[in-house]
């Protein structure tokens, strides 16, 4: 856990340790206050995905989002990046 981590409301820290157990990266992308509350964006990657969290100033969790780390790409095709002529004269 970082230093950040130490920072966060207790819940915050139980959500992340009770989700993602073990061999977890988290950082905290940002603190923001909005009028009266507090916002807490936090990054965690395991398992090849990177979840996106959003939590208020209590710990409850108001937001989610997951996506691949490591995203298919046209690295996979072996193709990729030639030109039609290129491809169509092998």
């Amino acid at each position: 856990m970082t230093s950040a981590g130490n920072k966060l409301p207790p819940k915050i820290n139980e959500y992340i340790h009770r989700h993602f157990r073990e061999d977890f990266l988290f950082k905290v992308q940002s603190v923001r206050r909005i009028g009266e509350h507090v916002r807490y964006s936090i990054d965690v990657a395991k398992d090849e995905h990177i979840y996106h969290l959003k939590f208020d100033e209590k710990g409850w969790l108001l937001k989610k989002e997951v996506e691949e780390a490591f995203p298919a790409d046209d690295y996979d095709d072996p193709h990729a990046g030639d030109s039609a002529q290129d491809y169509i004269f092998r």
